[in-house]
């Protein structure tokens, strides 16, 4: 979108030709449309157009969210950050991926922090489901750093802290 935004208009207007006629031959048996937005990219841009223009088209908000890119320490991550009721207040916000790292030991916990966090960071907010971005660390690597730390449960199973506190919320 923003390195391309004549590829982006098109997408966009494509995505609305898309909805309309899904909607039409469908009707209220239609599935639920959106499209996933790369939150901490977005969040970063002066282009606030292009997650507008989504959000509107869309049936429900879809982030994907790795918010340690943008903060070292789930505390400082703003209790707003997910506040998007200004843009798009009918609509629930779902998360098609979300995660936070757990490379050591200190990862293990800000990964628990994070998940605790969230439920502030979630307060007010029509939140719809969240999917963790995966369950275990793979035994081997498979996406790369950081993606394979963030795991609820280690490679062999055992569960991490954040697991625990997962279970909790």
């Amino acid at each position: 979108g923003v390195e391309n935004p004549d590829d982006w208009d098109n997408f966009v207007s494509l995505l609305r030709k898309t909805k309309r006629a899904v909607k039409d031959n469908l009707g209220t048996q239609a599935p639920i449309m959106f499209a996933s937005i790369q939150w901490e990219q977005d969040n970063r841009t002066k282009e606030r157009r292009y997650f507008t223009n989504l959000a509107k088209l869309s049936d429900v908000i879809a982030l994907s969210s790795y918010p340690h890119v943008s903060f070292s320490l789930p505390r400082l991550i703003p209790l707003d950050y997910y506040h998007l009721d200004a843009v798009t207040p009918d609509k629930p916000l779902v998360f098609t991926e979300l995660g936070w790292p757990a490379w050591d030991k200190i990862g293990e916990i800000r990964q628990r922090d994070f998940i605790i966090r969230l439920h502030s960071l979630l307060k007010g907010v029509h939140a719809g489901p969240i999917n963790w971005i995966t369950l275990f660390d793979p035994a081997e690597p498979l996406y790369g750093p950081p993606f394979d730390s963030m795991g609820l449960c280690r490679e062999d199973g055992t569960v991490k802290p954040a697991m625990k506190a997962w279970r909790r919320a």
